[in-house]
């Protein structure tokens, strides 16, 4: 799968008379809330896939470092007004050295929004091994747990202290909404894979995005992960 995302103006309404809005949305479901097998509330699920970034890729706009553009999101599903995805990688392609980008894995609960529990800076032009192991909970117990190129594996401590890599370690956090205190909220949630930009962009300052993914796959069971 090859994503690119540059940015183009896209009329609101079919008559043309909305505002221009540019919002990059390329994304496929790898599991919906609807589906037999969906990830809910305290169930795992594991995400294995292959990323290429290309080293032309530059996701910050000068007048606005504020966008955001995002691979891969789990969002919990609902009715009523839109909530962060309790999970997502972003991609950062602006601060980081010549030839390397930056994925910024963030959780968000009904306290922190978007809060990072990690960045690791990879290499551009070149294929990148990673495999997530999800739980979502809405107390600590929840758990990620994340192998770079496996053989690494990331310990993300709770909730702010700073993470180190320690070999089958997980993090212990809460990430999801709890369903009490939200009206609307339901414990399953969707997969996705591709480009997301929330905001839109200024005409003439859109930012680029071209990456491609590889041997995508969402499974109930953990043979595919390192180590199994």
């Amino acid at each position: 799968m090859t994503f690119v995302g540059a940015g183009w103006p896209v009329l609101a309404d079919p008559d043309g008379a909305g505002p221009l809005d540019t919002r990059d949305r390329f994304q496929i479901e790898l599991s919906s809330p609807s589906d037999e097998n969906a990830l809910t509330l305290d169930s795992t699920r594991y995400l294995r896939f292959y990323v290429w970034v290309s080293s032309c890729s530059r996701t910050r706009l000068p007048s606005d470092p504020s966008h955001h553009q995002y691979i891969v999101e789990a969002w919990q599903a609902h009715t009523g007004a839109a909530m962060r995805a309790p999970f997502q990688i972003e991609l950062l392609a602006n601060d980081t050295p010549e030839n390397k980008v930056t994925l910024s894995f963030q959780y968000s609960n009904d306290s922190v929004s978007a809060r990072q529990l990690y960045a690791i800076e990879i290499d551009t032009d070149r294929w990148h091994n990673f495999a997530i192991e999800l739980t979502p909970r809405t107390t600590r117990a929840g758990g990620i747990r994340v192998w770079v190129n496996p053989g690494i594996t990331f310990n993300f401590d709770y909730p702010d202290s700073t993470p180190a890599p320690l070999p089958n370690a997980s993090l212990s956090v809460a990430w999801g909404y709890d369903l009490l205190r939200n009206a609307g909220m339901t414990g399953r949630f969707a997969v996705r894979v591709g480009l997301h930009r929330h905001q839109p962009a200024a005409l003439g300052e859109m930012p680029f995005v071209f990456y491609r993914m590889d041997s995508v796959k969402l499974t109930r069971t953990p043979q595919a992960m390192p180590g199994e």
